[in-house]
């Protein structure tokens, strides 16, 4: 059972500000998304079948142009 962390560093000088809100924002996705919970079922299908997969969306029209995971 670890711990899990998002980490977030902006691609250039420019986005270095929004990192933080960045961080904030994907973990505050990771917990409404019940991400551990995700994990153990994936890790499952993982072992029985072979592999597994992730999908993600995006909701580009969030928090004014920002975008958020769904």
């Amino acid at each position: 059972n670890q711990n899990i962390a998002v980490v977030c560093k902006g691609e250039g000088p420019e986005d270095e500000k929004y990192s933080n809100w960045g961080r904030v924002a994907l973990d505050w996705a990771l917990r409404k998304n019940k991400i551990r919970q995700k994990i153990a079922v994936h890790e499952r299908r993982r072992a029985k079948f072979g592999n597994a997969w992730f999908k993600i969306v995006w909701d580009e029209g969030f928090a004014g142009g920002f975008g958020l995971p769904k």
